[in-house]
């Protein structure tokens, strides 16, 4: 097994994830990374690098171009830059900490040019020497002394200058500093003594942790604006206004009330047919009382007719009887048919006063049914609105449900984050420890 393959296996253990389901490769290669880091703030990695002092440079070639060039050394010593040809400060200017040449007017054309300077007796520049330190504890100049020369020196920024004496060409410097520790790779170990590989393993798995506890306190933010999504997404549910029938259902009333007043003339109307009717029908029973009379007048006379010794006019007496009684009978003949037409004409006008009254029912039964209609298109809205209620209910309940996710993620990165801190803590506390920050130390060392 590769060897950060060992050290990411140790922590998935002190993490409870051996089935490699939590927690992806690179971040617990990320959580290491970081816990040789905080152990570097604590407990340096001492280390010491050997350099040769160069202070003349001869020969250089230099690129002018836009007006500009750099120098491949510095600081530069004041006055000591020459270019072949050309003034300093009539053809051009140098900036001595940096090393930055810009021409004057247009007294150094773009093109390359053969430079020849010192360097600052006084100063070094390590940017290339160390370029990620934590802290330079001892400058040895010039190295090799016996006992050592340990001078006295500053760092401004990535120059690091001497105090006392100068720098000279060929001599060398040691420079004895503190810097990070490297984490170990697939191919490597870390460059960390190796007992203090279980202290990486509990900075890692708390760090592994605090990773967790941010990827759930991202999950309960995104969760969260996904519920606030929803809740600003609802607007305001507009009922319908109830609609105003009592126009109609008035005039449905007064076309009942007309209605009903018609049809109650057309039955009084009827009730004057009724009486019509009877006294034809007594007319008509008149007409069959005076017709059995004149028969029997006919009857009575019509012997005596054939009889002369009674006298030629009995019978034309009584047929003036019967004829008399014809004339009668034709009479109420008329006078029943009269009655039978005065009935027709009470019939006739019963029949347009229930017209008029249907007329009125049909009138109170289309303005009904424009009531209802209204009714309809209202419970219709009605239900539309309610459907909308309903709809931003169940909005409302899915937002709820994303707020007790979110907040479950939250107690859930809290768990992370507290369990995360408690390695980190355990493994601050081994660091601050005497005996581990003296590790790096035998007993006959002199250096403090």
């Amino acid at each position: 097994m590769a060897l950060q393959d060992k050290l990411i296996s140790d922590i998935r253990i002190e993490i409870a994830d051996r089935e490699t389901t939590i927690w992806q490769p690179d971040e617990i290669i990320r959580a290491i990374e970081k816990a040789t880091s905080l152990m570097s703030r604590l407990l340096f990695k001492r280390d010491i690098l050997e350099t040769t002092i160069v202070r003349t440079i001869s020969g250089e070639s230099l690129v002018i171009s836009s007006n500009t060039g750099t120098l491949a050394y510095k600081p530069v010593k004041v006055g000591t830059v020459t270019i072949l040809g050309k003034k300093l400060d009539t053809d051009f200017r140098i900036d001595y900490l940096t090393g930055v040449v810009t021409e004057i007017g247009s007294n150094l054309p773009d093109d390359t040019y053969a430079v020849s300077y010192e360097l600052d007796s006084l100063t070094l520049d390590i940017s290339t020497l160390l370029p990620d330190y934590i802290k330079i504890d001892r400058v040895e100049y010039p190295a090799g002394g016996n006992p050592p020369t340990f001078v006295a020196f500053d760092i401004q920024g990535s120059f690091l200058s001497i105090r006392t004496g100068t720098l000279t060409e060929d001599e060398h410097l040691r420079i004895i500093y503190y810097s990070k520790w490297t984490p170990p790779t697939s191919d490597t170990e870390g460059d960390y003594p190796s007992h203090l590989n279980d202290l990486i393993i509990i900075g890692a798995s708390g760090e592994a942790l605090i990773f967790k506890a941010e990827e759930y306190t991202h999950r309960a933010i995104t969760t969260l604006d996904d519920a606030v999504d929803i809740i600003e997404g609802l607007s305001g549910v507009t009922f319908p206004d109830a609609p105003d029938i009592s126009t109609y259902l008035t005039a449905s009333i007064s076309a009942l009330t007309a209605a009903a007043d018609a049809l109650s003339d057309a039955e009084a109307t009827a009730d004057s047919i009724d009486t019509a009717l009877g006294l034809a029908d007594a007319a008509f029973d008149n007409i069959e009382s005076e017709v059995a009379t004149g028969l029997g007048y006919l009857d009575t006379g019509e012997p005596l007719i054939n009889e002369g010794t009674r006298g030629k006019d009995v019978g034309a007496t009584y047929g003036n009887y019967a004829s008399h009684l014809a004339n009668l009978m034709r009479n109420y003949a008329d006078e029943g048919g009269g009655f039978v037409a005065i009935a027709n004409a009470w019939e006739a006008k019963a029949g347009r006063q229930s017209t008029i009254g249907n007329s009125y029912i049909n009138e109170a039964v289309q303005r009904i049914a424009i009531i209802s209609r209204l009714l309809e298109k209202y419970n219709t809205e009605a239900d539309v609105a309610n459907q909308e209620v309903n709809y931003y209910i169940a909005q409302a309940g899915i937002a709820t449900q994303l707020m007790n996710i979110s907040v479950q993620y939250l107690n859930t990165a809290g768990r992370y984050l507290a369990s995360g801190q408690a390695k980190i803590n355990e493994m601050l506390a081994t660091l601050l420890q005497k005996p581990e920050m003296m590790m790096q130390r035998a007993a006959g060392e002199q250096r403090t």
